[in-house]
């Protein structure tokens, strides 16, 4: 079922790294711990963030101008999982991508 998916302009923030932080391995590294963490702990935090906002009256009052709310529960849906890809290499050889191929 196809859901409709609204972006507000002033509620969204352009992001990015120019070449130069790109470049940085202690910046990608640092950022790395706190982007690339894992589900159980998105989960509680973004439970936490809930819990603070619902907590202040300011911040209902602002989204309820706009229509919208926080919902009680994450989203729950069925994935399915794709079978490993063949890859030809050169002189024919085929081999399987594996488990973890990213």
């Amino acid at each position: 079922m196809p859901e409709l998916v609204v972006l507000l302009p002033e509620l969204c923030i352009m992001t990015g790294l120019s070449d130069k932080q790109r470049e940085s391995f202690q910046l990608m590294k640092a950022m790395g711990e706190h982007t690339r963490v894992s589900a159980g702990y998105r989960i509680r935090k973004r439970f936490q963030f809930a819990g603070r906002f619902c907590a202040c009256t300011t911040a209902l009052g602002e989204i309820g101008r706009w229509g919208l709310k926080l919902a009680d529960n994450l989203i729950e849906f069925h994935g399915r999982v794709l079978p490993a890809e063949s890859l030809l290499l050169r002189n024919n050889q085929l081999i399987q991508s594996g488990e973890e191929a990213d």
